[in-house]
């Protein structure tokens, strides 16, 4: 599943690339300059935007309705059937959205703190914008994150 979220969703944007799943963010006007990108893309458009379902639009769009990023996450999984898959955790850029490539240590050196290269021996790489990922902290943090998101309402972990 493919998506073009509309720019008042940035955040469920980056938290579905986290997921592995193709999302790009437009930051253009809201309209149907945005319908048509997903069209054209063969994408289902995410909004906050009511109004848009009252507009002709042949491909397929979902008004997300909750305003908390726990809430709107749960809902478009939910809506469109999508169960995440670990495998497919961190294989997005964050920010640009493109598939990640493996990088060797030796060539993410130069771009890495000295720490990082000396703990870690898997590097992935943005094939757009560079950026280097590697299994740190910060995932560790988004990965305890996904799970309490991804559990359904009312749902603990002792229960």
């Amino acid at each position: 599943m493919k998506f073009l979220v509309d720019r008042n969703l940035g955040k469920l944007a980056r938290w579905l690339r986290a997921l592995g799943v193709d999302a790009v963010l437009d930051r253009g006007d809201i309209g149907r300059a945005l319908l048509d990108r997903g069209y054209r893309e063969g994408r289902a458009v995410l909004t906050k935007r009511k109004d848009m379902a009252l507009r002709n639009y042949r491909g397929r769009l979902h008004v997300v309705g909750p305003d908390d990023l726990p809430g709107q996450l749960r809902e478009v999984l939910g809506a469109f059937g999508l169960e995440p898959d670990r495998s497919h955790f961190f294989t997005r850029c964050l920010l640009c959205n493109e598939v990640l490539r493996y990088l060797a240590p030796e060539k993410a050196a130069p771009f890495v703190p000295p720490y990082v290269l000396q703990t870690q021996d898997t590097f992935r790489q943005c094939p757009a914008c560079g950026r280097i990922y590697w299994a740190g902290t910060h995932r560790d943090h988004i990965l305890k994150d996904a799970g309490r998101i991804l559990e359904p309402p009312g749902e603990t972990e002792n229960a």
